[in-house]
């Protein structure tokens, strides 16, 4: 059998992997397609419904708060690790709305924040979290349509966090 970039030739060793330089996984079109239509899916509308009965239960949202904090998949690199951000002051928020501080944000708007962290933690939607590479890219998805859609409301949270020292704390 004759040697080839992936198999050396008999007696000879393979060349070492340069584990430093290998690069992530391609993302195909197909993948990218599955991710933008992760706001129109019924895995999303699924999270929003369950959202508005949290909105009703305050112990809830602060548990929900929590699982979040603890999971804390925006920590390591991926599309979620650059909406770190935008994660944390949505989940400051709705803590904040969970505990009455803060109601400054419709409860349609509620709804998709706590519909797209429900999202995010939800393992098995459009696409699995578990593929690698890009089984986390419809939750990046889903959470910049909401930071969109609800971008407003979020500008006001953060004034009245600055305004009244209860600013986040990382």
């Amino acid at each position: 059998m004759a040697a080839s970039p992936e198999r050396p030739a008999a007696g000879q060793k393979a060349a070492p992997v340069d584990k430093a330089s290998a690069k992530a996984p391609a993302v195909d079109g197909d993948a990218e397609q599955k991710a933008a239509s992760a706001p129109e899916s019924p895995f999303f509308a699924r999270a929003q419904q369950r959202a508005r009965q949290l909105l009703s239960s305050p112990d809830d949202l602060g548990r929900l708060v929590d699982r979040a904090n603890r999971q804390n998949r925006w920590a390591t690199a991926g599309p979620l690790a650059e909406l770190a951000g935008d994660l944390k002051a949505l989940l400051r928020l709705i803590g904040a709305y969970a505990r009455g501080d803060y109601r400054g944000v419709p409860v349609s708007s509620m709804v998709l924040i706590v519909g797209a962290i429900l999202y995010v933690l939800t393992p098995i939607d459009v696409i699995p979290d578990f593929i690698p590479g890009i089984g986390f890219l419809d939750d990046a998805a889903i959470i910049t349509f909401v930071v969109r859609r609800v971008r407003d409301e979020i500008g006001g949270f953060l004034e009245w966090e600055q305004r009244t020292g209860r600013g986040h704390r990382d």
